[in-house]
């Protein structure tokens, strides 16, 4: 029997906001109430966008605007408070799935990013396309419309390809395509199943990680229990799966986790890990960590425009 949409959408919110690491404060709204999910938009509201927009949207996304009007979460979990100076393209504070009134056209929100990838590189996609694959034309996305609020390359996009529309993860090496908005739901929350339950596990999912595994990938950034540190200062040090863990050491804020990243710089100086791009990103991981002990390495290393935010979000509250 196929499950309702809403039903699937009460399950999507319980999922992520059970990811939610207790040092990491979600958004207002979400503490609030316990749910990703906002009030659902007005027949008359799909209704403007859809003449706005000059279209009519997917059936089953519309549903989803109906039941909520986008949500407090998208392809990274629940918005996070750390992460809102770095969102943008929404009207609603902290929104990840943008609100029926902020969908647009992504060549109007973001024309140069989309030429970019229209412009590029094009390889034949496979004949079957199927959810959960790497996108290998991306032509399609001219006519695409941005669904989620902007953080650097990572947004999600509704895509016109044949007769339906697909929706598209972008990442910063490309996306990763869904067949309908309710596919790309539905696969979300078979990834967010099941946790990862130990340090044994955690230290099997790394290395299936390294193997090339992409569900492994995803479950690592599932981690949150304070015990798995070790494993993670471990990982840090490791050049083949840093990498896997670098998007989630904000959830273990202790001094020996800032040392592990510290060190990481320095111990590959001269080689491929130790870019400008790696470099930049530890520094970002610092200072959302924001600890005193980051606060000095950020500054020991020159990273000024991190320590600039960090000391500001300080200031602020």
């Amino acid at each position: 029997m196929t499950r309702s949409l809403a039903s699937l959408l009460e399950e999507w919110s319980d999922l992520v906001v059970a990811e939610i690491h207790p040092d990491e404060p979600p958004v207002p709204e979400v503490s609030a109430t316990g749910s990703v999910l906002r009030p659902g938009a007005t027949v008359t509201e799909i209704s403007a966008a859809e003449n706005r927009l000059g279209l009519r949207l997917p059936h089953d996304y519309r549903e989803f605007l109906s039941i909520s009007n986008g949500a407090y979460a998208d392809w990274g979990g629940v918005v996070l408070q750390r992460d809102l100076f770095e969102r943008v393209g929404t009207s609603v504070t902290g929104a990840g799935l943008l609100p029926v009134e902020d969908v647009a056209p992504v060549m109007d929100a973001d024309g140069w990013w989309t030429e970019m990838w229209v412009e590029g590189d094009q390889f034949p996609e496979t004949e079957d396309a199927a959810d959960g694959t790497e996108v290998m034309d991306l032509r399609p996305l001219a006519g695409a419309l941005l669904i989620s609020s902007m953080a650097g390359p990572f947004r999600m996009v509704l895509v016109p390809v044949d007769d339906r529309w697909e929706v598209w993860d972008f990442y910063k090496e490309g996306a990763t395509r869904y067949l309908s908005f309710r596919n790309w739901l539905e696969w979300t929350i078979r990834r967010l199943q099941p946790a990862v339950a130990d340090a044994a596990g955690f230290r099997h999912l790394l290395e299936r990680a390294r193997g090339g595994d992409y569900e492994a990938r995803l479950d690592v950034l599932k981690a949150i229990d304070p015990s798995l540190e070790p494993e993670i200062i471990a990982a840090i040090g490791d050049p083949g799966l840093v990498g896997f863990v670098l998007p989630i050491v904000g959830r273990w804020p202790s001094d020996a986790v800032v040392d592990a990243l510290d060190q990481a710089i320095g111990q590959h100086d001269g080689e491929a890990l130790a870019s400008f791009s790696f470099s930049y990103e530890v520094f970002n991981q610092l200072m959302s960590i924001g600890t005193d002990r980051a606060e000095e390495v950020l500054e020991a290393r020159g990273a000024t425009p991190q320590l600039e935010a960090l000391r500001r979000r300080r200031d602020a509250g």
